[in-house]
């Protein structure tokens, strides 16, 4: 699934399906970097959830992770080597 672990540049969308959330969690967290990350879902429990097992610099819930910056400097994990998560609050 090179279209999901690569940067590609333009319209481009991929959609995996998972047999269950902890699964979604496995396929998210397999690539090399992790600088944003959305969940959408009507469950707040899932949605805390998907928050602290995302392996990511910051995590959406029931928004996308285009034109969403935070204007701060923030990193990703994984290959990123940054190691603190960025919140926001809204």
């Amino acid at each position: 699934m090179r279209i999901c672990k690569g940067e590609i540049f333009g319209p481009v969308q991929s959609i995996i399906s998972s047999k269950d959330l902890n699964e979604a969690f496995e396929i998210a967290n397999s690539v090399d970097y992790g600088l944003s990350s959305a969940i959408y879902t009507g469950s707040i429990r899932s949605a805390l959830v998907a928050i602290k097992k995302f392996q990511a610099g910051l995590t959406y819930v029931n928004h996308p992770t285009i034109r969403s910056q935070v204007h701060m400097s923030f990193g990703g994990v994984n290959s990123l080597e940054t190691t603190e998560k960025a919140t926001l609050k809204v």
